[in-house]
C-alpha cells in the first residue's frame, strides 16, 4: 500500500523534474499562417483578399527570393524550434505534374546539374519557427503549385504543430506564379593569343621579371582565370534554370568548348577549368571569337536576355574583324574598316568588352574602335586600363557588372567595393557595408594577396559577419552559402537573415564584415571587397558621354536612380558624386613627340609600330611621359545635381585625350527601402576631334609611284590629324582612314609615328578627281583630298599597313 505521504513525495519528485524541463506550462497550438503580416512567402496581400505576386524563381535557392516559405505561430514559444526529424514535406510545381517529396537539409543547396528537379527543405527563422522550401526548378508560370507539411514536431512535447496544405490554408485562392524573368544566356569570348603570355603591367615594371616571360602573378592568362573563377563562383549564387553558358577562346580561329550549357555549378566550375588547360599562341580575331556562338543567341532572342562578354589584350590583326560604322557593330571578312555585314543586326544581344591596353594603348582597339563597341553593344559600359595587378579588382569589378546586367534576379547591383592592405599580420581589420529594406540575398567576394613583392601565403582568418549585434561565421555557419578558392571568398546570405542560433536581422541597415590578416612573415595583407545586392525594387542606371566627342568637350555625367519605377527625387546634394580621373597628358601628342625607336616583340603575337613604340617608352627614359597619357590620374570627386526627378547630372571638361575613370557614388534614401548605397565604375575614351580644314591644311599631294601608275591613276598623301586646339590625333590610327570603294582604292597607309601619315590611294575609272578621305572614330571628319599641295619628303623604312597589319622592314 502506498501512503499519500509517498504520493506527494512522487507527484512532488516528478514536478520537480518536469520544472527542469523547458516543456510549456500549457498546451498550445502551432498553426501555419500566410496572413501579410507574416514571414510566409507567397503571402496574402495588403487586403488579404488574394496572395502578393509569386515569382517562378520563388523557391530556386540561387535566386534572391529565399524559397518557398511557411511561418509557424503559436502563444508559447516554447514549441520553437521546429522539429523535422518526422516531417514529410512535398511539392507539386506545376498544375499537371506530381508531388516531389522534399529531403531535408542544414543548409541552403546550391544548383548543379545533379540535383537539377529535386526538392529541399529546412527550418529557419528567428525561433526556428519557419519551414523553408527549395526547388532546384522553375515553378511553371500561370499555374497553380502545390506544397503540404505533414508530421512536424514541437521542441517539446504538448504542443499541437498543425498540418498545412496550400490548396486549403487561404480559401480564396491558391498560389500561382505570374512573374517569370528571361532566361539569362551568357557567352564568354575570350582572347588566348600570344601576347596572353605576356606581363600584365608594362614593359620595365620591377616586379615582374621579363614582359615575355613574367613572374606567375604577373602572366595576363593567370589573371584572367583568377577574375574569372571569382565570377563564376558569384554567378553560382544567383544563375537559375534556363540560363544557360557558352565559353569561346579565341586567336587566329575560334573553338567553343560544346556550344551552350545549362548554367550551374558544375558548368561554371567547367568554363573556369577550361581556361586552366589552355595556352595562349596565335594572332588576334575578335571577329571569329564573337561569330563562334552567335547563332544561339541571336536565336529567340528576344525571349531570353543575351550577352556577351568579350576579354581581349590587343588590336585585332586577323580577319574577320569587328568593327562599327557609328551605327551598329559589323563583322569585316577581309579588313579592318568600318564596314561589313551586321554583327547581329536588331536582334538584342549585348557585347560588353574588356580591354587591357598594355599593348597598343593608341590602337583603335584600346582607343576610338572600343567606346564605339562600348557604345553600340553595352549602353557605353567597357573597361580598358593599361595595367592589372595580380587581384584586379578593376577587371572583377567589370565582370561583376556584367554579371549583374546579365542575372537579373530581380536587379543585382553593386552596393560596395573597398580595397586596402591591412597594416600588418594578426591585425583586425572590419569592413562597414549598407543593405536596404528590400534586398533579399546579399554576396561578399573577398580576395586578398600578399604585399611585400612575392605571394607570402597570406590569408585572412577569424572571419565574421556583423549586424546589429547578431554575428555569423561565415565559414561554419550553414545560413551562409561559401564558395572558397585559393586566394577568395564568395559569401551569400538570403532573407531572411538568421544566422545558425537563430537569431535574425531585419534587411535593412549597417553590416561589418571583419577578419584578421595572417601571412607567413607578418607583411600586410592586400585585399578587395566587392558587395552585390538583390533588390527587387530599387534600378540604378548610370552612363558617361560626349555629346560633341574631342579635347575640351564636356563629358556628360549621368545617374538615373527608380524604386519601383517611381524616380528617387529630391536626394541632397553630394548624395550622388563620381569620382573622375584620367591621363595628365593626350596620347597622340605624347607619342608623335617621343623619339623612341619601335621595339620588336615576340613573334607569337603582332602588335602594330605605334604600340612597338609605346612599348620601348614604358621600358625607357620616357616612361614618365607614357604613363601620363595613359593611367588614370587626379580622382576628382563631382556632385551630380538632380536635373529631372530621379535623374542628377554633372559635366566636366576632358582636358585630354585619352581614356577616363568614371565612379559613381550614391549614398541615399528611397520611400520604401530608406537608405541605400549603389557604385558603378565605367571607362570613357576621349578622341582627337580632327579638325577637317587644320588638317587639309598639312596635307601634300604627288603622283605615286611610276612603276605602278603606268595603267591606273594613283597618288601619294601625306597628311598630319589635328584638331582645332592643335592636338595631333597621333601614332596607331592608320586603319581609321577610308574612301568611299566606288571611287578609289586605299592601297595602304604608312604611319610615320610623328602624327603624320602617307596614304596609297589608286582612283577608279568611275572617279573625276579625288574623292573625300574619312577620318572614322567617335567623331568621323571627311577632309576634301583636292585641297592637297605637293612636294612630299620620302617615306623611308616603314612599310604599310595591309589588312589591318604593321610590317617593320
Amino acid at each position: 500500500m502506498i501512503s499519500s505521504h509517498s504520493t506527494l513525495r512522487s507527484r512532488g519528485s516528478i514536478l520537480a523534474l518536469l520544472a527542469c524541463l523547458p516543456a510549456p506550462a500549457l498546451a498550445a497550438d502551432v498553426t501555419p499562417t500566410v496572413a501579410h503580416l507574416s514571414g510566409s512567402a507567397p503571402k496574402l496581400d495588403l487586403a488579404e483578399t488574394a496572395y502578393e505576386p509569386l515569382d517562378t524563381r520563388q523557391a530556386v535557392p540561387s535566386a534572391s527570393k529565399g524559397g518557398l516559405l511557411v511561418q509557424y505561430l503559436s502563444d508559447d514559444l516554447s514549441a520553437f524550434p521546429l522539429n523535422p526529424a518526422a516531417a514529410t514535406v512535398t511539392l507539386r510545381p506545376s498544375a499537371m505534374g506530381a508531388p516531389i517529396n522534399c529531403s531535408f537539409s542544414a543548409a541552403a543547396p546550391i544548383l548543379s546539374a545533379s540535383n537539377g528537379g529535386q526538392c529541399f527543405f529546412r527550418i529557419t527563422g528567428g525561433l526556428g519557427d519557419t519551414v523553408q522550401i527549395y526547388y532546384m526548378g522553375l515553378l511553371t508560370l500561370n499555374q497553380e503549385i502545390r506544397y503540404t507539411i505533414n508530421g512536424m514536431q514541437p521542441a517539446v512535447p504538448g504542443h499541437t504543430v498543425f498540418p498545412f496544405d496550400s490548396n486549403t490554408v487561404f480559401a480564396g485562392g491558391r498560389p500561382t506564379p505570374t512573374i517569370a524573368r528571361n532566361p539569362a544566356r551568357l557567352v564568354m569570348v575570350i582572347d588566348k593569343s600570344g601576347s596572353m603570355d605576356w606581363s600584365a603591367k608594362p614593359a620595365g615594371d620591377p616586379g615582374c621579371g621579363s614582359f615575355y616571360a613574367p613572374a606567375a602573378a604577373c602572366r595576363r592568362w593567370n589573371i584572367l582565370g583568377s577574375a574569372a573563377t571569382q565570377m563564376a563562383n558569384v554567378a553560382k549564387a544567383y544563375a537559375t534554370p534556363g540560363d544557360q553558358l557558352g565559353v569561346v577562346f579565341f586567336d587566329s580561329v575560334a573553338t567553343d568548348t560544346g556550344g551552350m550549357a545549362a548554367m550551374n555549378a558544375t558548368t561554371l566550375n567547367a568554363a573556369v577549368g577550361a581556361i586552366g588547360t589552355r595556352s595562349p599562341g596565335g594572332n588576334t580575331s575578335i571577329g571569329a571569337g564573337v561569330e563562334r556562338l552567335k547563332a544561339p543567341l541571336v536565336a529567340n532572342a528576344a525571349a531570353n536576355n543575351n550577352m556577351t562578354l568579350l576579354f581581349t589584350d590587343g588590336e585585332q590583326n586577323t580577319a574577320p574583324f569587328l568593327v562599327s560604322d557609328g551605327s551598329q557593330l559589323l563583322i569585316n571578312a577581309t579588313q579592318n574598316q568600318p564596314f561589313g555585314t551586321p554583327w547581329v543586326g536588331t536582334a538584342p544581344v549585348k557585347l560588353c568588352t574588356f580591354r587591357l591596353r598594355t599593348d597598343d594603348p593608341a590602337g583603335p582597339g584600346g582607343t576610338t574602335s572600343l567606346q564605339q563597341i562600348a557604345d553600340r553593344g553595352c549602353n557605353g559600359l567597357m573597361n580598358a586600363p593599361v595595367t592589372l595587378d595580380a587581384q584586379p579588382a578593376d577587371l572583377i569589378a567589370f565582370f561583376l557588372q556584367v554579371l549583374n546586367t546579365t542575372l537579373i534576379g530581380d536587379k543585382i547591383e553593386m552596393i560596395a567595393k573597398t580595397a586596402g592592405v591591412t597594416p600588418g599580420a594578426g591585425t583586425p581589420v572590419a569592413l562597414p557595408f549598407h543593405t536596404s529594406a528590400a534586398d533579399g540575398a546579399v554576396s561578399l567576394l573577398l580576395n586578398w594577396n600578399a604585399t611585400g613583392g612575392n605571394n607570402e601565403g597570406g590569408s585572412p582568418s577569424n572571419l565574421s559577419i556583423e549586424k546589429d549585434g547578431v554575428v555569423w561565421d561565415p565559414i561554419r555557419d550553414p545560413n551562409v552559402e561559401l564558395v572558397r578558392g585559393k586566394d577568395h571568398l564568395v559569401m551569400t546570405l538570403r532573407a531572411p537573415f538568421c544566422n545558425a542560433k537563430r537569431a535574425c536581422v531585419k534587411s535593412a541597415g549597417d553590416w561589418k564584415l571583419a577578419f584578421d590578416s595572417r601571412t607567413a612573415t607578418g607583411s600586410g595583407l592586400g585585399y578587395n571587397l566587392f558587395v552585390l545586392g538583390d533588390n527587387a525594387s530599387i534600378a540604378t542606371r548610370f552612363a558617361v558621354d560626349q555629346a560633341a566627342p574631342g579635347i575640351g568637350r564636356p563629358l556628360r555625367l549621368t545617374a538615373r536612380l527608380t524604386e519601383a519605377g517611381a524616380p528617387v527625387n529630391g536626394l541632397p546634394l553630394g548624395s550622388v558624386y563620381a569620382i573622375v580621373s584620367g591621363p595628365e597628358a593626350s596620347l597622340g601628342n605624347i607619342l608623335s613627340a617621343s623619339r623612341a625607336k619601335p621595339r620588336q616583340t615576340e613573334a607569337r603575337d603582332r602588335v602594330s609600330l605605334a604600340g612597338q613604340k609605346a612599348m620601348a617608352m614604358f621600358d625607357g627614359p620616357e616612361r614618365r611621359d607614357i604613363f601620363a597619357a595613359t593611367d588614370f590620374f587626379g580622382a576628382g570627386k563631382i556632385p551630380l545635381k538632380e536635373t529631372s526627378p530621379g535623374s542628377y547630372e554633372a559635366t566636366l571638361p576632358a582636358k585630354f585625350e585619352g581614356v577616363y575613370r568614371v565612379t559613381f557614388m550614391v549614398d541615399g534614401k528611397a520611400p520604401a527601402n530608406g537608405p541605400f548605397q549603389r557604385t558603378f565604375s565605367t571607362d570613357r575614351y576621349v578622341p582627337v576631334a580632327v579638325d577637317a580644314a587644320r588638317t587639309a591644311a598639312t596635307m601634300v599631294i604627288t603622283p605615286g609611284s611610276p612603276r605602278i601608275c603606268r595603267v591606273v591613276r594613283c597618288y601619294s598623301v601625306t597628311l598630319k590629324p589635328i584638331d582645332q586646339r592643335g592636338n595631333l590625333m597621333g601614332p596607331g590610327k592608320g586603319q581609321l582612314f577610308t574612301l568611299n570603294p566606288r571611287l578609289a582604292t586605299l592601297n595602304g597607309v604608312t604611319d610615320r609615328l610623328d602624327g603624320s601619315y602617307v596614304l596609297a590611294i589608286t582612283l577608279s575609272r568611275m572617279a573625276t578627281g579625288l574623292p573625300d578621305l574619312t577620318i572614322g572614330g567617335p567623331g568621323k571628319t571627311v577632309i576634301p583630298l583636292g585641297k592637297g599641295r605637293g612636294p612630299i619628303k620620302p617615306i623611308g623604312k616603314i612599310d604599310t599597313i595591309d589588312k589591318g597589319k604593321t610590317i617593320l622592314r
